[in-house]
């Protein structure tokens, strides 16, 4: 799977060229990468969220419950025939759809089949990951 650097749109609103810049804000740039919303959109709605359920907002729970109002399910990880999980380089999604996949302390996008992140974690296990409900 191709690897493409990508902010998720936090340059358009904060400085993301130097590594001072980096922050940990992976959940709202996922978001953002495979839903296509503005990232402080994102972040804001992160914060309401998290300000109601008295958690910080790149809380997994915080992630989930953003989610699901905007129509996404959580699925079980993809499993290999021996039962072990993919990577995420590996992951045999479908290039016509956008998948939030989490990992063991991270969360990265897959968007139409090219792994999006400002970091390469295509070697970490595959966990759970979210897809937008079919209607």
């Amino acid at each position: 799977m191709k690897f493409i650097k990508d902010n998720g749109g936090r340059e358009k609103h904060f400085p993301c060229d130097k590594k001072k810049d980096r922050t940990n804000d992976c959940i709202a740039r996922s978001i953002s990468i495979a839903t296509g919303l503005d990232w402080m959109l994102v972040m804001k709605g992160l914060f309401s969220i998290a300000l109601k359920m008295g958690m910080m907002p790149n809380d997994y729970r915080v992630m989930e419950e953003y989610l699901l109002q905007l129509g996404w399910v959580k699925n079980k990880p993809f499993r290999k025939s021996n039962g072990k999980k993919y990577k995420v380089k590996d992951l045999p999604v479908n290039s016509d759809d956008r998948y939030i996949v989490k990992t063991s302390g991270h969360v990265t996008a897959i968007t139409y089949g090219e792994h999006r992140d400002t970091w390469n974690c295509g070697a970490w296990s595959a966990n759970s990951y979210y897809t937008k409900e079919v209607a």
